[in-house]
């Protein structure tokens, strides 16, 4: 579990996490599965305009309470957290958990994914609600800038029919960063 923990919000590698556990690829893949059934952890497939397409990419694993995830990796201080490298994929996968809420609560319900390209470009979430896409980043910082935008840009070339583009961020505004795209502050998808 805490190889698991230290890799939410990050592309699952199970040949990866064998090696570091000591086990077996199918005793890891087994692990998985059942931290899976148990609704402790998820496999969020990545979004390509082909359906059939999302079965053969990697999917990234999140864990569905990011406090589990952080007490599992050996983060029991506030100080330390903050200054761990994992911090941002805890800060992504505790927005992953209230997006995933979220999805369920729509009627019908949402799908939600994640969208990369071969060259690592990505976009941490993409909400796809019949046919209708939002695309969502999740930034840790305070203060945005055009960069920033750069994922959500690449997306909409590629999907030039999605609806626009949401950046999820630590800052205290509501800002309009671009034509399709709004940043909000996490504390309006959360509280």
């Amino acid at each position: 579990m805490v190889l698991a923990a230290l890799r939410s919000a990050q592309l699952i590698n199970q040949s990866e996490i064998s090696r570091d556990a000591g086990l077996s690829q199918p005793t890891t893949h087994r692990y998985l599965n059942l931290l899976e059934t148990t609704h402790l952890f998820d496999r969020l497939p990545a979004y390509t305009a082909s359906h059939t397409t999302r079965l053969l990419k990697s999917p990234k694993a999140f864990f569905n309470d990011p406090a589990l995830a952080v007490f599992l990796s050996g983060y029991f201080e506030l100080d330390d957290l903050r200054k761990a490298r994992e911090y941002g994929s805890y800060f992504e996968t505790f927005i992953y958990h209230h997006l995933r809420i979220l999805t369920r609560l729509m009627t019908p319900s949402a799908r939600l994914y994640f969208w990369r390209t071969l060259e690592g470009n990505e976009v941490d979430f993409v909400l796809e609600y019949g046919r209708h896409l939002l695309a969502i980043e999740v930034k840790l910082t305070d203060n945005l800038g055009y960069r920033d935008t750069a994922g959500l840009r690449l997306f909409f070339e590629k999907h030039p029919k999605a609806s626009g583009g949401l950046i999820i961020y630590g800052g205290t505004e509501i800002k309009r960063l671009d034509q399709k795209i709004v940043a909000i502050p996490w504390s309006l998808i959360t509280g």
